[in-house]
């Protein structure tokens, strides 16, 4: 069998909206999963699919945003999400690529989100450093401040 293709693309909010909710604010009303950056005007919401449909199987929001004690351009990415059914499979390292591209293209120098304790791992191997100590976030849990820099 061969191993279907990922593909990052700009989305709109309602394509990636329901995905976002379900993932990360589950047990929630639907308003619990807007964050005041999608309203932002130089957001990005960005998705991946297989290329075998039209499926939304992963997403984040990525807007610029500066990081306290750096003084380079910055990017913030939040609202990641990927389907609990393909987890494992590359779709979190897709849009952490597409995010760097974007980024990039938009002259950012460093890319950062508060991630979850528990995707620490996942981001340092995609080679994330923590900045600082862990803080929780009301209502979603501890989190971690993690950043790359912009090759």
């Amino acid at each position: 069998m061969a191993l279907m293709a990922i593909r990052p693309s700009v989305a709109s909010l309602e394509e990636i909206f329901e995905l976002r909710w379900k993932v990360l604010r589950a047990g929630h009303p639907p308003d619990a999963a807007v964050f005041l950056e999608d309203t932002h005007p130089e957001v990005v919401h960005l998705a991946v699919r297989a290329d075998d449909g039209p499926a939304v199987l992963g997403c984040l929001t990525l807007f610029p945003d500066s990081l306290p004690d750096l003084e380079v351009p910055a990017f913030r990415f939040r609202g990641m999400a990927t389907a609990p059914d393909v987890r494992g499979e590359g779709y979190g390292v897709a849009l952490l690529d597409a995010a760097t591209e974007e980024a990039a293209a938009r002259g950012g120098e460093v890319l950062w989100c508060h991630g979850r304790l528990g995707a620490q791992g996942f981001y340092e191997r995609q080679g994330f450093t923590t900045m600082g100590e862990p803080f929780d976030i009301p209502d979603v849990g501890p989190h971690v401040v993690l950043l790359r820099k912009i090759n």
